[in-house]
């Protein structure tokens, strides 16, 4: 959403239609989207040939780039349940098990 909010121009509501048509892999929209991509990015100062190169280099991540943010956010939350489970194993087990048998 960054990228093509400051690339190309797009307002975050339209970046965010943008992430959810690649999310989506929506091949239609995602060409429609190329051309006011490359459309925005001259306006801004990019040639077109390094615009395209740019969107082209999106492309790929299309199908991960969610799941990643995702599992970044999890993974965190696991590293800090971990940590607080081994460092504080009284508190967390009253804690997590305070509505039922620990």
């Amino acid at each position: 959403m960054e990228i093509v909010n400051r690339i190309a121009g797009y307002r975050l509501g339209q970046a965010d239609m943008f992430r959810r048509a690649m999310g989506k892999r929506k091949p239609e929209v995602i060409r429609k989207e190329k051309e006011k991509f490359l459309a925005g990015a001259v306006v801004n100062g990019f040639t077109e040939k390094s615009a395209s190169r740019i969107f082209e280099f999106l492309l790929p991540f299309i199908g991960i780039a969610f799941n990643k943010s995702h599992a970044a956010a999890y993974a965190l939350v696991e590293y800090q349940t971990a940590y607080l489970k081994a460092n504080f194993p009284e508190e967390f087990s009253k804690t997590f098990f305070c509505y039922g048998t620990p």
